[in-house]
């Protein structure tokens, strides 16, 4: 009897260690794997891309690829078909992808609609861009999602190995900027990371830390381009444009740095330094109203209204002088809340315009 029981205690403790067990394991799995394609994850790549980085810088280490993939118009299915569809599109070009790797490759679901491959045993460009021509075959073969059938397609940022590559993260960088270079030449393509790209990241870095300084001692100024009324040439207001005193480039527009600006965000920064300014400066133009450009973030954000609005009050500024122009953009990106921030905007005295 006592022996009966021993053993069925021994069973017990043994199936509550394999439960715990089996646990652990789909814990780890978990913590490594994407969880809508089940696909391994960025920690879990990244680990593999520090190995193969290793092994390629030790004697008769084998090259390898990085790929960084984006899906095409993928906003466009969620938002017209919806985010179940748009996960269906997602689980299928995993699926499609991993058939097409090698045996030793590696395919990883980075987030969102981006992926990242690692190609062992890749030498040369050439070899790179036939490895993400059979990717980018595989994904543009027509699919049902939702009972429509839809032609998917993927710009594809091709980053191969260089001893200079010490860290993961600087092979997945560099492929994601050869992603966008393909997205800028018309999508469903590949391009190859060169060193004219790495010149141009390079200048982007300096630049970013530039205008990092620059918000820290307000280097920007206000250049103001009258209105004039048509019918008797009367300047009725003034439209506020920024410039940036750069140290050592001199005075710049928007078009030299807003691109860098609004990829680090710092731009919303800028704006309101701007803003600030040109409030200050409504005094030196009592007869005349004043033109700020507003971008769809700013506009759109929580506190625009109270933020300018409050502005307005501390300068002890008559808000009916100052003038707004968006974009058609903030007005289709969330009807109701634009509505809103205009009602409130306009109950004050401050009116609108269309921009372009």
């Amino acid at each position: 009897m006592r022996t009966q029981e021993l053993a069925d205690t021994n069973r017990e403790l043994r199936e509550q260690i394999n439960e715990r067990l089996r646990a652990e394991q789909r814990l780890r799995h978990q913590a490594r794997h994407d969880g809508l394609t089940g696909l391994p994850n960025r920690a879990h790549l990244q680990e593999r891309l520090d190995d193969a980085i290793a092994r390629a810088s030790g004697r008769g280490g084998r090259s390898f690829a990085v790929l960084f993939l984006d899906i095409d118009r993928f906003k466009l299915i969620n938002d017209s078909v919806g985010h179940v569809a748009g996960d269906e599109l997602l689980v299928e070009c995993s699926r499609r992808i991993s058939h097409v790797l090698g045996q030793d490759d590696i395919v990883s679901r980075l987030g969102g609609d981006e992926f990242a491959v690692l190609a062992e045993g890749i030498h040369d460009g050439a070899e790179a861009t036939r490895y993400a021509a059979n990717i980018l075959r595989a994904i543009g073969q027509p699919m049902w999602i939702e009972g429509r059938e839809v032609y998917p397609s993927a710009s594809i940022g091709i980053a191969l190995w260089h001893p200079r590559y010490r860290k993961s993260e600087e092979l997945l960088r560099d492929a994601d900027a050869a992603m966008y270079r393909a997205k800028r030449l018309g999508r469903n393509r590949s391009e190859l990371f060169d060193e004219e790209m790495r010149a141009e990241a390079m200048r982007l870095l300096d630049l970013e830390a530039d205008l990092r300084r620059a918000i820290m001692h307000d280097a920007f100024e206000p250049h103001f381009q009258p209105i004039a009324r048509l019918d008797d040439g009367q300047h009725v207001g003034m439209e506020a444009l920024v410039r940036w005193n750069h140290e050592s480039r001199g005075l710049l527009t928007p078009r030299d740095f807003i691109g860098v600006g609004e990829d680090s965000s710092l731009i919303e920064q800028v704006d309101w330094l701007m803003y600030g300014h040109v409030v200050s400066s409504m005094a030196d133009y009592p007869t005349q109203y004043m033109s700020i450009n507003v971008s769809p973030r700013h506009f759109l954000s929580d506190n625009f209204a109270d933020r300018m609005l409050r502005m307005l009050d501390e300068a002890n500024q008559d808000p009916r002088r100052l003038r707004i122009e968006i974009t058609e953009v903030a007005l289709i990106e969330d009807a109701p809340r634009a509505l809103r921030i205009l009602r409130e905007l306009r109950n004050h005295g401050i009116a609108a315009f269309l921009d372009d």
